[in-house]
């Protein structure tokens, strides 16, 4: 069976950080089977990477339980790259009462909570309440939580994420966006006022540490011609994310790119059942396009164990095989 449109997308309220999704294994599965894929991807490529949400938990340990596992990864030579929601996403402390959880700063300030839109390929659609993401005190809010975090943690950086297309509805954040030249999208133009500010005291401040973000878009020529200028605001050293998990683009486009980037596809994952395909030709595809535009690497789910099913097996060694081999020789549908 090859892959398709994928017949749900999760839970879409997962992107609100007052929503509640608790871990329920408890500090023992959480490092356990951490332990065991830091010791699985070790030796995939010369700088294996492992991006977790949720790395912050009061139910699997909280800070000691992530230090223990942020030591065991670097011994290894693997880079944990905590995942920071800045709007939605539950900021930096993903679940439980701490300063630098986004559902404690919603409820002690809720003059800095805003309510948005989701704009995507499927039109615009009212989502729920996060904090601005253009406040400046949610800016400094998120600038000394990531600083605490990279001091605190053996970590290799942070995967930064926004929201899902999440496009802020006050007056002050509509106001900033129409002083944007170059990008027609809003949600891009979000993404240059809000990481434009965010990362470039991050990357001053912690140099030698990955610092990315995701896009929640392919990179179709006609896209990035007309939203290209969105990273001339964001410091040239963070790495960028395009989802690839459809991209069928064969063209070079790396004259419209940021200086860096990188690929992820929503694969390998219970909650869009990509877990029940056959995935080979898929990954081998997006490996492909990842290498010819010049990108630092692919990333997937990982959702899923080795021996979940009969894809799973399959699934991760041509993962491993074409990260490693990304312009091996492969025929498609």
């Amino acid at each position: 069976m090859q892959w398709a449109d994928p017949p749900c997308r999760g839970n879409p309220d997962m992107a609100y950080p007052d929503q509640p999704f608790p871990f329920t294994g408890g500090t023992s599965a959480f490092l356990e089977n951490y332990y065991a894929l830091i010791d699985a991807v070790k030796s995939w490529t010369p700088s294996p990477g492992i991006v977790i949400w949720g790395f912050l938990r009061d139910s699997h340990g909280g800070v000691e339980a992530a230090r223990r596992l942020a030591d065991y990864a670097a011994e290894r030579g693997v880079s944990l790259i905590p995942g920071v929601g800045t709007s939605g996403y539950g900021g930096i402390y993903y679940e439980g009462e701490h300063p630098f959880s986004a559902r404690t700063m919603m409820e002690r300030y809720p003059e800095l909570v805003v309510a948005n839109r989701k704009v995507d390929e499927l039109g615009a659609v009212e989502r729920g309440a996060t904090l601005n993401p253009l406040d400046p005190r949610v800016i400094e809010w998120l600038t000394e939580g990531i600083d605490w975090l990279l001091e605190t943690f053996s970590i290799g950086g942070v995967n930064l994420e926004l929201g899902d297309f999440f496009v802020a509805q006050d007056e002050h954040s509509i106001a900033r966006r129409a002083e944007i030249d170059g990008v027609e999208n809003e949600f891009f133009q979000m993404l240059a006022l809000h990481y434009g500010e965010l990362i470039s005291g991050l990357i001053a401040k912690h140099p030698g540490r990955e610092i990315s973000y995701a896009t929640y878009s392919d990179f179709p020529e006609e896209q990035l011609r007309r939203n290209a200028a969105f990273s001339h605001r964001i410091p040239a050293e963070a790495v960028c994310q395009w989802t690839l998990t459809r991209s069928q683009e064969s063209t070079d486009r790396r004259d419209l790119l940021p200086k860096r980037n990188r690929g992820f596809a929503h694969l390998f994952s219970i909650a869009n059942r990509t877990d029940q395909c056959d995935l080979s030709e898929r990954v081998a595809r997006l490996c492909e396009i990842a290498s010819r535009s010049g990108f630092e690497g692919v990333g997937i789910y990982g959702e899923i164990g080795w021996h979940h099913n009969e894809y799973a097996r399959r699934n991760y060694e041509a993962f491993q095989r074409y990260t490693a081999t990304p312009g091996e020789a492969v025929s498609f549908c």
